[in-house]
């Protein structure tokens, strides 16, 4: 098992010798400048591995290959030491190759322009793949340009990014817009089921599975920071490929504790390494490390269109609600309409329909990937005639969605067969067949009594339901309210859900950034898991019979207060555990 890379050790060994023999020659030669010479061979040696600066060097080879040429045809004798015909000709080539072509200087002599269409098909000629590239080197381009061409294809793809922004990833179905981790947790879980689902499909002879594609953009950021993700991405890493379950992370460098992958440096092994840089003329290059031989080579980076140029905000419809509608406040208890829609969501179709770019976290939270196929509606077609009709926009943080159905439907798509015995049409208050203190979505559709929290008195047929509901973090809070309304023939309800998105409450406004905010979360996760270790540690000390608090403490360490609080907490020893101690 590898505990670190071998640029990691290579900078380690460079500090330590370089360093040794320069602090000798301090000691024994005082004021003398010549401990430089071995402090700045190990500050060049540090500098080499890094591999952008090992391609700025490789680059400049050829040309110091040419110069000592010609200064060695200068000097008497030159012409006998010159090299054979063949290889004499082919050093000027390369060095006016070099010349000639600026764009592939800073590359090895092996790269050429052609090699552009290469990196592609050598990218996706392996299941997995890793792309490194820093802030605004063209990770994010290569990624999403492989990512659009497997949707095109019709191949299903699943992003997970979290500055994914409204049409950036076409034909794909994208979390994470906005930092909004949980979103991308979910759609980890559903990978995991289907990993599980074609596992057991495996042993039972399946061989042949439709491709399926995870995207991760960002995932230095992403995977330490959920639950379980680090253990996914190693699973699909070393198994995923028997499953035709592809993977794409992209990352801002390789260190394995940039990824939390200390002590398994050997599972980025399964995936195809490329470092897409700049060289000096701006050319972008990707550095490939082959999975199986671990040879380097270089290959041009094609150019491709800026992902950027497809984002296009979505123009909101504006509307009000209609005069006359009573609402009535949703109970903390029972099941929640926006869980009911949800549902809904899940076995409509008509209800599938999703204008790019909504950034509203209660409702994404609520529907999920099911809501999300990355069509693009217009105006024209935000309303749809026949029995469903569909409304949702956006626009100074409001968002609309409208569903007509036939009450019946509804009822059925809750899953609740039992309420269907108590759906009469035309019934105007059938209480004794609905139980103690009704759902206020369920007795909006049957035109049952629904008791008012304000103490209002019952109305026997209620005009509408509203679910007001507050998602608070540490610099927003979302507003989302339902309105279930009846309609007057008792054909059918309609359904609206209203979600503003309101700015924090500190002083300056909402701090943003997915840096800051995950970066929190990583430390609170650390500090949880640390507390939980500890606990358990003394848990166990106790249940084993030490006898007091400061032995333990004097075994286990840790923080003085939570390990005394952890002691406390603990059940004492048994009987037999003492009698053993």
């Amino acid at each position: 098992m590898t505990l670190i890379t071998l640029e990691e050790l290579a900078r380690s060994l460079c500090v330590a010798i370089g360093g040794g023999i320069a602090g000798q020659l301090v000691v024994a030669m005082p004021g003398s400048a010549i401990w430089l010479l071995p402090a700045g061979a190990a500050v060049a040696g540090c500098a080499l591995t890094v591999p952008e600066i090992r391609a700025e060097v490789a680059s400049t080879l050829p040309m110091l290959a040419a110069a000592g040429q010609r200064v060695r045809h200068a000097l008497p004798g030159g012409q006998r030491r010159a090299l054979p015909t063949s290889q004499a000709e082919d050093a000027p080539s390369t060095s006016s190759s070099a010349a000639t072509h600026p764009a592939n200087a800073a590359v090895p002599p092996s790269t050429s322009a052609a090699k552009g269409e290469q990196l592609i098909p050598t990218l996706e000629s392996t299941p997995h793949r890793l792309i490194i590239g820093h802030t605004r080197g063209g990770k994010t381009t290569l990624m999403h340009h492989m990512a659009t061409s497997w949707a095109q294809q019709g191949e299903r793809v699943l992003v997970a990014d979290p500055d994914a922004a409204p049409g950036l990833w076409p034909g794909c179905t994208v979390t994470g817009h906005g930092d909004d981790l949980e979103s991308i947790t979910r759609m980890l879980e559903e990978v995991k089921v289907e990993v599980a689902a074609r596992r057991k499909a495996r042993a039972q002879g399946t061989r042949q599975f439709p491709p399926l594609h995870l995207v991760i953009d960002e995932a230095q950021d992403v995977l330490p920071a959920i639950e379980g993700g680090l253990e996914l991405f190693e699973d699909i890493a070393r198994r995923g490929g028997k499953l035709n379950i592809r993977m794409t992370v992209g990352v801002q460098d390789k260190q394995v504790r940039t990824l939390g992958l200390q002590g398994k440096s050997e599972v980025l092994r399964n995936l195809q390494v490329a470092d897409v840089l700049k060289n000096r003329e701006g050319q972008r290059v990707a550095m490939i490390r082959d999975a199986e031989t671990g040879q380097k080579i270089s290959l041009a980076v094609p150019d491709l269109p800026n992902p950027e140029r497809l984002i296009k905000p979505v123009e909101p419809l504006r509307g009000e609600l209609k005069p006359g509608l009573m609402d009535y406040p949703r109970r903390d208890s029972g099941s929640c309409v926006n869980d009911a829609l949800a549902q809904l969501i899940g076995r409509d179709p008509g209800l599938r329909s999703w204008i790019d770019g909504v950034e509203i976290p209660e409702l994404a939270a609520q529907f999920g990937l099911r809501f999300i196929n990355g069509t693009q509606l217009t105006m024209e077609d935000i309303v749809t005639p026949g029995p469903c009709a569909v409304c949702f926009t956006t626009g100074d943080g409001v968002g609309h969605v409208e569903y007509t159905t036939n009450p019946l439907a509804l009822l059925q798509a809750m899953g609740n067969p039992g309420l269907l015995g108590m759906f009469r049409p035309g019934a105007t208050s059938p209480t004794s067949k609905v139980a103690p203190d009704p759902d206020p979505l369920l007795a909006a559709l049957l035109n049952t009594s629904v008791p008012s929290a304000a103490g209002r008195p019952e109305t026997e047929n209620p005009v509408s339901v509203s679910n007001p509901h507050v998602q608070r973090n540490e610099n927003s809070h979302t507003q989302t309210r339902v309105t279930v309304t009846p309609e007057r023939n008792g054909g059918g309800a309609v359904v609206k859900i209203f979600a503003q998105a309101m700015a924090g409450r500190s002083r300056g406004g909402p701090v943003r950034g997915r840096g800051l905010n995950m970066r929190q979360r990583r430390i609170r996760i650390a500090r949880e898991q640390k507390a939980e270790v500890l606990r358990q540690a003394y848990a166990e000390a106790r249940a084993s019979g030490i006898p007091s608090f400061r032995k333990a403490y004097a075994d286990l360490g840790g923080n003085r207060a939570e390990a005394l609080a952890a002691w406390q907490a603990a059940a004492p020893p048994t009987k037999a555990a003492s009698a053993k101690a």
